[in-house]
């Protein structure tokens, strides 16, 4: 704030930064700023991102890369309409109880929530598909699905969008990244990292405080931005307090049920259409 503006305000003459934009906040707040180091997020919607040395634009998944931190990096982004949303639409509109009760219900379900299937597309889907008229959906319920099962499995629903979207992301950084941090609300259950982690088959790891990852991305953006820190030292700065690691028993019923949820888009998709092509979206 320049003096003079600072006395006819009556403030201090401080410095002032501006604003970051949420995903390079969450990139930061991650400390995974390495290249292709990603790190997930299980927020109101879901997302995967990393570092990359390039620029490319991939449509048909929705995914780009854009201007990074570093001047000669980029970040690549894309977006999943619902993730810890869906079990916010469980807790408003079946079972009105805390999420950690919700998610230790679901602890108490076998993994693969004895068949029952859920489709996270409660407001249709960006990535790895951009269609507006998908919905979300139980499958395979029967007479003994109970409560457990069915919390279980949006939770393990929401998971498998992510693992669909992170073979789409493989193929757009052209490897296989072994592990991924974790963030968000929903990554302070350990239910739910650890489904991440069969799920996905690969090494999780959470962050310190997994909600405030993007208020302490700002906070290390300030820093940057007054020359206390450079993005190396970020690394440093945020410490894994958990690592998940994927259960090798789960593995097939994880695998067999994912072919099962990649079919449900293209079996499902002419329906969702003709039921919601023309209505606007809620």
């Amino acid at each position: 704030v320049q003096p003079a503006v600072a006395g006819e305000l009556g403030i201090p003459s401080v410095p002032v930064v501006a604003g970051v934009t949420d995903v390079h906040a969450a990139f930061i707040g991650s400390g995974a700023v390495e290249p292709f180091h990603p790190h997930i997020t299980i927020g109101t919607t879901g997302w995967i991102t990393c570092e990359v040395p390039f620029k490319k634009t991939d449509l048909l998944h929705q995914m780009a890369s854009v201007p990074g931190v570093r001047p000669d990096r980029y970040l690549m982004v894309n977006n999943q309409e619902t993730a810890g949303l869906c079990l916010k639409w469980v807790q408003d509109s079946l079972w009105p109880i805390g999420y950690d009760e919700l998610t230790a219900l679901a602890a108490t379900a076998a993994a693969g929530s004895d068949g029952v299937m859920f489709t996270p597309w409660l407001s249709g889907e960006r990535s790895p598909v951009e269609d507006r008229t998908l919905r979300g959906a139980f499958l395979n319920l029967s007479v003994t699905s109970g409560k457990a099962t069915m919390v279980r499995s949006v939770l393990e629903g929401v998971a498998f969008n992510a693992r669909w979207l992170l073979d789409a992301v493989d193929g757009f950084v052209g490897r296989r990244m072994p592990a991924l941090r974790i963030q968000g609300g929903g990554a302070q259950s350990d239910v739910w990292c650890q489904i991440y982690a069969d799920i996905l088959n690969r090494r999780i790891e959470r962050v310190e405080n997994p909600t405030y990852h993007s208020l302490r991305g700002a906070g290390l953006f300030a820093a940057m931005s007054l020359g206390r820190l450079s993005l190396d030292d970020v690394a440093g700065l945020v410490p894994v307090t958990d690592t998940f690691e994927p259960i090798a028993e789960h593995r097939e019923t994880y695998e067999r049920m994912y072919r099962e949820f990649k079919s449900f888009y293209g079996a499902l998709r002419p329906s969702y259409a003709r039921l919601n092509g023309r209505r606007k979206m809620q």
